[in-house]
């Protein structure tokens, strides 16, 4: 099924969000956090970078770590004067006096920039996306090999909402005097690659 995500592009900070549900829950971007820094760089050796990796370097970078790109969208040269003391980077004059930032020899436009962040949020978003989808094809696997033998399993009802809650501590402790063979390969289905050893749960 089709998820629907929202994506705020903020001045500062951007964040992508997606209904679960019913409830609008935000999705950590690629380094793990629930916000995404809206700057751009470009670094001396050509890589480009967005994001929290892009703010770490501005120090060292200043001309090249644009940021607040946002504020000088669809506006003119003459119009930002009071901007361009609060950059540390080169805001320029472009085609028809509109808003450009020059960056080791090149033009970028504000919504240049803004499009590199956004690119960002949205392969976020789709990987985030696949990882839930994983996650729950092997939650399914699990569950319906547990289900064949769900008679001989002690806490099988438990055990399921466990699993399907992903709290792999509540789960582990309640299949820990499950037999061995069969414990190890449902832990292995659900829980692969970073498998909880219900052996350590109490350690």
């Amino acid at each position: 099924m089709a998820v629907a995500v929202g994506i705020d592009l903020g001045t500062t900070n951007s964040v992508i969000a997606a209904t679960e549900d019913g409830k609008p829950t935000v999705i950590p971007n690629a380094e793990g956090a629930r916000t995404t820094p809206s700057v751009v760089a470009f670094t001396p050796q050509g890589d480009r970078l967005v994001g929290q990796l892009a703010r770490r370097q501005a120090i060292l970078n200043p001309k090249g770590t644009i940021y607040s790109a946002k504020r000088f969208i669809g506006r003119r040269y003459d119009e930002v004067t009071s901007e361009l003391n609060a950059v540390s980077f080169d805001v320029v004059p472009g085609p028809d006096d509109a808003v450009r930032f020059k960056i080791q020899g090149r033009l970028y436009a504000p919504e240049e920039i803004s499009a590199l962040v956004l690119r960002k949020l949205v392969d976020d978003a789709r990987r985030s996306s696949g990882d839930r989808d994983r996650q729950r094809a092997a939650r399914d696997a699990a569950y319906h090999f547990m289900s064949a033998m769900a008679g001989d399993l002690p806490n099988f009802e438990e055990a399921s909402r466990a699993l399907f809650a992903d709290d792999r501590r509540q789960f582990a402790a309640l299949i820990a005097a499950w037999p061995d063979d069969i414990r190890d390969h449902i832990v292995r289905l659900a829980f692969s690659p970073d498998p909880v050893d219900p052996a350590n749960v109490n350690r």
